[in-house]
């Protein structure tokens, strides 16, 4: 029986105003005031929707109300309420009957900005319909919308294969019962990050912020986090001395990506490793240049000139041309992209996997309960034997 039914969980492709005007202002915000955003100034213009947006920010500025509302969070909170919190709560918008989740959720995950949230709520709120209203006849907006039904259609086409892929994951991990009811994909969105997406889950409903070029592995990638991230927070609870050890194995990109919080770090890798396990192709050095997005001089200088931490990197290392990326790719990937976490759980999956052929009702959650902590402590041991090995010789 497939576990992904109409009668249990639902996939629907729809706009969620909120966070589609909250991540248009945000866009429009990182185009005049880009000094001002600092590490969320992460938008890739090389996409023509991008560069027509972005125009139209130039020529017209941002609605005074959704302005003022971001230089209080740019300027007086200095960016402490988070990227995260403000799209959550940009969730109320039209949809007053989320309030419980979004609030339980900023008072569990982000203490810090809980006692600002009523007053951020409000001014958010009001930002957005003042910013919703100005653009309601406006020939940008209409053009949003025509390209927003166009892409609902497309990517309405992809939810049979969205459906499969999301049923065989929770058959590998052993889940039978329905764990949400509803699956909320949105179309075109023009938040910063432009190139990938982003998930809120609710207690009913999670919304996948979909970007403007659509991978089914990216939503995947998504959905995995209402399976991981509990996950990955229940096995901190139960041995917190690994915290340290899930970021000294994390590679630098990871931890450039999303902090040194061994939370994050987990949820993420065990998403990442899983992804890489289902295709079989484990992160190494050879797989790594195999997946390159540049074969010639003319896509890595494209490359560097879209990727701003890609440019960092080879900066870094004196990179400026493709034949010299070949020829310190070995040290490239040692640097920045060398993972022993990745390697711990790929590992793992491989593991999992051969005791569920023996076992076929095997729970995912309790068997890394129960064993992932060994096999991290025997990895961090072999690692910093090597570690220390590699230091002596060189000196």
């Amino acid at each position: 029986m497939l576990i992904f039914s109409k009668a249990t969980m639902k996939i629907i492709i729809k706009q969620e105003n909120g966070p589609f005007l909250l991540y248009l202002g945000l866009f429009g915000y990182c185009s005049l005031y880009p000094e001002l955003i600092g590490n969320m100034y992460r938008r890739q213009t090389f996409f023509k929707i991008s560069r027509k947006t972005e125009n139209y920010f130039k020529t017209y500025g941002l609605e005074p109300q959704m302005k003022q509302f971001l230089d209080l969070i740019f300027t007086q909170y200095r960016n402490t309420i988070g990227e995260q919190t403000l799209g959550y709560i940009s969730l109320l918008y039209q949809h007053p009957q989320r309030e419980k989740s979004v609030k339980r959720f900023i008072k569990n995950e982000k203490q810090q900005v809980f006692l600002s949230y009523q007053k951020i709520k409000n001014k958010e709120l009001k930002a957005l319909a003042s910013f919703h209203s100005s653009l309601l006849k406006t020939e940008f907006f209409d053009w949003l919308e025509k390209l927003t039904t166009l892409d609902i259609e497309r990517k309405s086409t992809k939810i049979p294969k969205i459906k499969r892929i999301i049923n065989k994951d929770l058959t590998f991990f052993g889940i039978k019962k329905p764990i949400i009811q509803k699956i909320i994909i949105t179309p075109l969105n023009l938040y910063p990050f432009q190139a990938a997406s982003l998930v809120y889950i609710l207690d009913k409903e999670i919304i996948i912020v979909s970007s403007e070029k659509f991978h089914p592995e990216v939503i995947e990638h998504e959905f995995l986090h209402l399976l991981m991230n509990p996950l990955a927070k229940r096995f901190l609870q139960k041995f917190p001395k690994m915290a340290n050890l899930i970021v000294s194995l994390s590679s630098l990109t990871r931890k450039e990506t999303y902090g040194e919080n061994p939370l994050y770090l987990l949820q993420e890798e065990l998403i990442y490793s899983y992804l890489n396990f289902k295709k079989r192709k484990p992160l190494n050095y050879k797989n790594f240049l195999k997946s390159l997005p540049f074969k010639n001089e003319k896509q890595f200088q494209e490359a560097r000139k879209n990727n701003p931490l890609f440019r960092r990197k080879c900066e870094r290392l004196k990179i400026n041309s493709f034949k010299k990326f070949l020829t310190k790719s070995s040290v490239y990937y040692q640097i920045f992209l060398k993972n022993p976490l990745n390697d711990i759980l790929y590992q793992f999956y491989k593991s999992f996997e051969k005791e569920k052929t023996a076992n076929p009702h095997l729970d995912f959650n309790h068997y890394l309960l129960n064993n992932l902590s060994d096999a991290i402590k025997i990895k961090y041991n072999n690692f910093s034997s090597r570690t220390i090995t590699a230091l002596t010789v060189s000196s």
